[in-house]
């Protein structure tokens, strides 16, 4: 019976992983098409200069994803499964972000505000359903794979997944170039909704254990009391909370790089997939060893590395900036970096809290950080509005302070296997 069970249990974990991988690999490659860091800023660019909707947009994509998780987690948490709740936000995501296109495809009908308030409504809802969807996702990766695997599943995901990425992003130039505006990025959006809902689907072909004995469903103030008073007695939490935050500091200046090579390198528009497909290369060339350092050695010294790369983004920007003659491998170099921090650091920052996080308040854990998280997402606003003040340069020198902020508190930050290690010797 027991062999039998482990048997099971192998076929479970098998089963899902490579669902998980496909499901990463596929929806990855949807950003090839349209992603909020290359593609929506330089369209939204082509109707307005004004820089604080491009931080706007930014924002909504970390805040709507990250903002409703707690609130799910209070929702969902008691319930013995809850792939339901993906399976809905699958539709809804794929639905929002079409009509998204269809806002694109005819905005030289309607004035700049109405396709932009229209736009910003539709990738809002779109991201808010990503978000939604995003924990019961996420609960039934911690109670299905473990955490031995989990490195490697996040690598593969997004190593395959840059891959295809970067084929994707290939495909941007020819099409903005042969096809009109708007008519161009619509087509980007029809081809990155088809995909994407691919990816979502294999997702809900996994199997997902029944909770034995979940926590009693409890009123949202009470939730928030006991989370609170979990964070206060959890010093691993609070400390992976802070350099969270630092991330989000670092984080301000993210989707202006592409404004700076543009406005400020000359850098040709029609290039813009360049920037992207070398930010893929950064994440497909090191996610393998982000994914094996978590498996072996743990999450701690692959945020040290993210932190190191973050902190010369924006430092490798500035001299580029200042010296033209090394304009061109300052901005690549820095998109490269950057490929190589966001590969790592959602990696290492999720499997991190699901390593310290009983396994029955998981969602609690990872949607309070994650709710956490989309507030911070909301400083990206006042990044474009402070662009707009003043110059994004001042971004830089903010997301430089962000940067050393990460390195500090990542290199005093506890690995949780040690302690696991030092207990089972005992």
């Amino acid at each position: 019976m027991e062999k039998s069970g482990l048997k099971s249990r192998a076929k479970v974990i098998r089963r899902n992983f490579i669902l998980a991988v496909l499901n990463g690999i596929i929806t990855n490659s949807a950003n090839g098409f349209v992603n909020a860091t290359v593609i929506i800023p330089v369209f939204i660019n082509s109707l307005t200069s004004a820089k604080w909707i491009i931080g706007m947009l930014s924002g909504l994509e970390g805040a709507g994803w990250f903002l409703p998780q707690f609130f799910i987690a209070n929702l969902v948490e008691h319930l013995p499964r809850k792939k339901w709740l993906y399976t809905l936000m699958m539709y809804l995501r794929v639905a929002f972000f079409l009509l998204a296109g269809i806002i694109v495809f005819l905005s030289t009908k309607a004035s700049t505000t109405i396709t932009i308030s229209c736009f910003t409504v539709s990738m809002a809802l779109f991201y808010l359903a990503s978000g939604v969807s995003g924990l019961p996702f996420l609960s039934i990766i911690s109670s299905t794979i473990p955490p031995e695997r989990r490195g490697s599943l996040w690598a593969y995901r997004i190593f395959f997944g840059s891959i295809l990425v970067t084929l994707a992003s290939l495909l941007v130039k020819p099409i903005l170039q042969n096809w009109s505006f708007p008519t161009n990025y619509s087509i980007l959006f029809l081809l990155s909704g088809i995909t994407m809902f691919i990816g979502f689907f294999l997702f809900t072909l996994s199997w997902e254990p029944k909770l034995k004995n979940p926590p009693p469903k409890k009123p949202l103030p009470s939730y928030l009391r006991e989370t609170i008073d979990t964070i206060k007695t959890n010093k691993d939490f609070r400390s992976i909370m802070y350099l969270r935050a630092s991330l989000a500091l670092w984080g301000i200046s993210v989707p202006f790089y592409v404004i700076f090579a543009t406005n400020y390198l000359d850098f040709a528009k029609s290039n813009v997939g360049l920037l992207f497909a070398v930010m893929q290369v950064g994440t497909t060339a090191t996610v393998p060893l982000w994914g094996w350092i978590s498996d072996h050695k743990g999450n701690r010294l692959v945020l040290i590395g993210c932190s190191i790369s973050g902190l010369l983004v924006p430092v490798l920007s500035l001299v580029g900036g200042v010296f033209q003659s090394v304009s061109t491998f300052a901005i690549y170099t820095a998109f490269i970096l950057m490929g190589i921090i966001m590969g790592g650091s959602w990696m290492a920052y999720t499997n991190y809290v699901m390593e310290i996080a009983p396994p029955k308040r998981t969602p609690m854990f990872l949607g309070f950080m994650n709710t956490f998280t989309g507030f911070l997402m909301l400083l990206s606003p006042l990044g474009g509005l402070l662009a707009d003040l003043t110059d994004i340069r001042v971004l830089f020198i903010i997301s430089i302070l962000g940067g050393f902020l990460m390195l500090i508190l990542s290199i005093r930050l506890r690995e949780p296997r040690l302690k696991k290690h030092h207990h089972n010797a005992q």
